[in-house]
């Protein structure tokens, strides 16, 4: 059981068969899901190699602990932020996909 946000971000690099594959993003949320039987504290981030959202990773996953320590009763996902969702960034900084 993982009670803590996970935010796996992750350079696409399939084309160049990088040893970072994002194939690795989706083993982690079949693992959670099969252990605990969800995934809802995992966010699967996406972006084009030149583009760094590392910034907006952590700033989103500070918002979502605010939330956890000023609401500590109602636990990980319970505060997970509303725009708190998988996403795929494109240059500069525009998300271009978004899975609640």
């Amino acid at each position: 059981r993982l009670d803590i946000p996970v935010l796996d971000l992750r350079h696409y690099l399939e084309d160049e068969l990088d040893m970072h594959q994002l194939s690795a993003s989706f083993s982690v949320r079949q693992r959670l899901l099969n252990g605990q039987g969800h995934a809802d504290n995992q966010l699967i981030w996406v972006s084009h190699k030149p583009h760094n959202p590392e910034p907006l990773a952590f700033e989103m996953i500070d918002t979502w602990m605010a939330a956890i320590a000023a609401n500590p009763g109602q636990g990980v996902v319970a505060n997970r932020p509303a725009e708190a969702t998988d996403q795929c960034f494109d240059p500069p900084r525009a998300c271009y996909c978004r899975r609640s």
